[in-house]
C-alpha cells in the first residue's frame, strides 16, 4: 500500500518516508498541498500523512480540497505537525475530516501503531466525518482564519524574541544590517542601518523604497559579491552604500531570507571624487595655455580663455577686464550677477575694491564676492555668499588686466592650482599682448 507524505521540510519528509519504507509501505512524496493534489489527480494512495504549515497550500486547505473530490474523500488522512498543536487546531482538523492528529516528534513505534489503527478502522468502515458546521466556505474561512491569525500571533512573538536577540548582537555594529524575506519585505534592520538612511524602517516595509531601503533587486544577482549603490535617504540626502547581500537557503534548497550588510562610503567617496576632480582640473589648466595659439584675435582669445577656465574648474562664472589709462574696460563676462558687472564698470584702478586684490606678490587671491561690490547694504552682503578668485594679468611686472572667477562659497585653492593659475595668467597676458 502507498502512503502519500506531504511535508515541505526535506529532513522531516525523508525521515518519515524512511520509517514507512522500513515497515513495508510504499511511499510517495509531496512538498505542499498543491504538489499533493497534482499527485492525487494521477494516483490514489491508501493513506495521506500531512504537515499543516506549508508554503503555497497548507494542510488544512489540502484536506478541505480532498473532501470535495468524491473519489478521494474517503482516503484516511493523518495530520502530523509540530506547529499547530493547540486543542483548537485539533478541533479544526477533526472537523475537516482528519482521521488522526499527531504532534511531532513521536516515537517511530507509536507512529506506526497510529497508522495501523487508522487503517484497521478504515477497513471496517470507520471514516472520520466532516463536521456539518463547516460545510460552507464562509464557516470554513471563519475557523481557518482564526487558526491562522492565532498562529501568526505566536510567530510574531517568536519574531520579537528573534529581533531582541538580533538587536543585542547587531545594534552596536559599525555596519548596517538588513534582513528581508524572499519577497523583499523588511524583517529586521539594526540601528546603524536606520542611521545611514536617516529614518526608521519598520518591519514589513517593501524594498525597494527610495526613502527606506536599498534597491535589493538590483543587487541580488551579485550575491556574495561586493557592490556599491547610491541611495536617497528620508531627508533626501544621497549616500553611497557599499556592501554585500547573501541569500539564506533552507535544507529544501528554497530561498528563505536575504541578509545585507551595508557600509556608508559617502565620506570616502567624496574625498576620492574631490581628488579626481582636482586632478582633472589641474590637467585641464596645464593644457589650457596650449590652446591660445588657435585664436585669431584678442576677442576670441579672451572669450575662449574665460569659458574654458570656467568649465575646467567647474565655476559659476567669470569676467575678463583690461586696464587702460587707470580705467577698467570689461571685455567678456559669463554667469556673473548683473549688479557686479555694472558696479565693476564704475571702478577705477584706484578703487578700494580693486586695490584689495592688487598684491604683486600674490597674483592669485580668493575673497568673498561681497568685498568686490561697493555700495552693498549689510543685508545684501549677507546674501552674496559666493567667492571670487582674482587672477592678475601682468606683463613684465605691469598690470594689464584681471580675471575674476566666481566660485562656490568656501572654495579653496590648492598649491598646485595656484601655480597653474599663475602660469595660465602669464601665458594669457603674453598671448594677449601679441594681438
Amino acid at each position: 500500500m502507498t502512503i502519500l507524505v506531504v511535508e515541505d521540510r526535506k529532513t522531516d519528509r525523508k525521515l518519515l518516508s524512511t520509517i514507512l519504507l522500513s515497515s513495508g509501505y510504499e511511499v510517495a512524496e509531496a512538498v505542499n498541498g498543491i504538489d499533493a493534489l497534482k499527485y492525487l489527480r494521477k494516483s490514489k494512495p491508501g493513506m495521506i500523512i500531512s504537515d499543516i504549515m506549508m508554503p503555497e497550500m497548507d494542510g488544512f486547505t489540502l484536506l478541505r480540497e480532498i473532501k470535495k473530490i468524491e473519489d478521494l474523500s474517503n482516503i484516511p488522512f493523518i495530520f502530523y505537525t509540530a506547529h499547530y498543536v493547540s486543542e483548537k487546531d485539533k478541533e479544526l482538523a477533526t472537523s475537516l475530516g482528519a482521521s488522526r492528529f499527531m504532534i511531532k516528534p513521536i516515537e517511530p513505534k507509536d507512529l506506526l501503531n497510529e497508522i495501523k489503527t487508522t487503517l484497521e478502522e478504515f477497513e471496517i468502515g470507520v471514516i472520520a466525518p466532516v463536521n456539518s458546521l463547516i460545510e460552507t466556505e464562509e464557516d470554513y474561512l471563519k475557523l481557518y482564519s482564526d487558526r491562522i491569525f492565532r498562529k501568526l500571533e505566536e510567530k510574531f512573538s517568536e519574531l520579537e524574541d528573534t529581533k531582541n536577540f538580533l538587536d543585542t548582537v547587531l545594534s552596536d555594529m559599525g555596519d548596517g544590517v538588513m534582513v528581508t524575506d524572499p519577497d523583499l519585505n523588511v524583517i529586521y534592520c539594526n540601528k546603524r542601518m536606520h542611521d545611514i538612511l536617516e529614518c526608521d524602517i519598520p518591519p514589513g516595509t517593501i524594498s525597494p523604497d527610495e526613502h527606506h531601503s536599498p534597491c535589493i533587486p538590483d543587487i541580488v544577482h551579485a550575491s556574495h559579491k561586493p557592490f556599491e549603490i547610491e541611495q536617497i535617504t528620508q531627508k533626501d540626502n544621497i549616500v553611497h552604500l557599499e556592501g554585500i547581500v547573501s541569500p539564506v537557503i533552507n535544507e529544501n534548497g528554497d530561498l528563505t531570507f536575504h541578509i545585507g550588510v551595508f557600509r556608508d562610503a559617502t565620506g570616502r567617496n567624496r574625498i576620492q571624487e574631490a581628488a579626481e576632480k582636482k586632478n582633472r582640473e589641474i590637467a585641464g589648466l596645464y593644457e589650457l595655455g596650449n590652446r591660445f595659439g588657435n585664436c585669431v584675435n584678442s576677442d576670441e582669445l579672451i572669450r575662449c580663455a574665460l569659458e574654458q577656465i570656467v568649465d575646467i574648474m567647474e565655476l559659476e562664472g567669470g569676467i575678463v577686464y583690461l586696464i587702460k589709462e587707470n580705467k577698467i574696460e570689461i571685455k567678456w563676462s559669463v554667469g556673473l550677477p548683473p549688479k557686479f558687472v555694472e558696479l565693476l564698470q564704475q571702478q577705477s584702478l584706484d578703487s578700494p575694491a580693486i586695490q584689495k586684490v592688487l598684491d604683486p606678490d600674490n597674483p592669485v587671491t580668493i575673497s568673498p564676492l561681497s568685498a568686490h561690490i561697493p555700495g552693498l547694504t549689510e543685508s545684501e552682503q549677507v546674501t552674496v555668499e559666493e567667492s571670487i578668485i582674482t587672477l592678475q594679468l601682468r606683463l613684465k611686472g605691469s598690470l594689464i588686466g584681471m580675471v575674476d572667477l566666481m566660485a562656490s562659497p568656501y572654495r579653496d585653492l590648492g598649491d598646485d592650482e595656484v601655480l597653474l593659475l599663475e602660469k595660465f595668467g602669464m601665458q594669457f597676458a603674453v598671448t594677449l599682448n601679441n594681438f
